[in-house]
């Protein structure tokens, strides 16, 4: 089975590859990237890298706990925005759709 709006490649490297640790635990065992709002889009900025267990708890949550994608998407962007990484139309729009979000994660710094 083929997942929808896996991440790019390249996008991939380019955060995560000085990151392959699990963002909640901090473990380097069975790290994969999560998407923080399920695969409704592709753009790096709704990935998270996590440990296999910590994934399996972050899938309970994807529908429902926006306090705990506020998290996820914090800790994303603090990990973007040292990278080398360039902003692409796609990320724009996923951005956009969690506009509230980044709101209150703005609000709370």
């Amino acid at each position: 089975m083929q997942l929808k709006n896996r991440f790019k490649e390249k996008d991939k490297i380019r955060v995560w590859v000085d990151h392959q640790f699990c963002a909640l635990c901090t473990s380097n065992k069975i790290c994969s990237l999560h998407h923080i709002d399920g695969t409704v889009s592709d753009s790096i900025y709704g990935s998270i890298m996590l440990c296999f267990l910590c994934h399996k708890y972050a899938d309970g949550h994807n529908v429902s706990d926006e306090k705990f994608k506020e998290k996820l998407t914090s800790y994303t962007l603090g990990i973007i925005t040292k990278s080398n990484y360039e902003i692409v139309k796609r990320d724009v729009l996923y951005l956009e759709s969690i506009k509230k979000r980044l709101q209150n994660i703005l609000s709370s710094l």
